[in-house]
């Protein structure tokens, strides 16, 4: 294995280390490395590589922690936001119940109003044709009254006619006269 192979199998290492254990700091990464990795990097050079490469492995796990924190910030402002949309839903549709709750009792106030007028209606009605019922009937016998005077008429009328001159002349032939 040449130093390019070695050296990116201990970025790696210390990359899954730092992620494992997010309590190292840079400072305990290079004592570690220092005590391991410098029989590798014998040179002054070596030791800035790893101290660089400490410093990109700290870095990218701080970068993983604060990306981690804003996700969890974010869904649990998502998560809010949805509760306040599902709520103020809710309190939307309760108020358009109440409104068409409210509209329901004045329809059914209404609708017993309406049928109590129907049923006063119908007493009228029902009143009104009894006593058309008895205006027939009465113009009936008042009908049978005028034809049955009309007929008592004309009889004492024939029989004035027929006795109205011998009246006459008896009462000519009386004495006061």
């Amino acid at each position: 294995m040449d130093r390019a192979a070695k050296s990116v199998v201990w970025v790696r290492w210390l990359s899954s280390l730092l992620l494992l254990f997010p309590i190292f700091s840079s400072f305990s990464l290079f004592f570690l490395l220092t005590s391991s990795v410098l029989p590798f990097f014998p040179s002054r050079q070596g030791l800035h590589f790893v101290r660089a490469l400490i410093d990109r492995v700290h870095d990218a796990g701080r970068m993983a922690r604060l990306q981690h924190e804003r996700n969890t910030m974010l869904r649990a402002a998502n998560k809010d936001l949805k509760s306040e949309a599902g709520q103020e839903e809710v309190v939307a549709a309760e108020h358009r119940a109440k409104e068409l709750q409210d509209d329901v009792d004045k329809l059914r106030g209404e609708l017993e109003s309406s049928e109590h007028r129907h049923k006063d209606l119908e007493q009228e009605v029902d009143t009104m044709h009894t006593s058309l019922q008895g205006a027939r009937d009465d113009w009936a016998r008042l009908k049978d009254d005028v034809l049955s005077l009309t007929e008592v008429a004309t009889l004492l009328e024939t029989e004035l006619k027929a006795e109205g001159p011998k009246a006459m002349a008896a009462y000519k032939a009386s004495r006061g006269f």
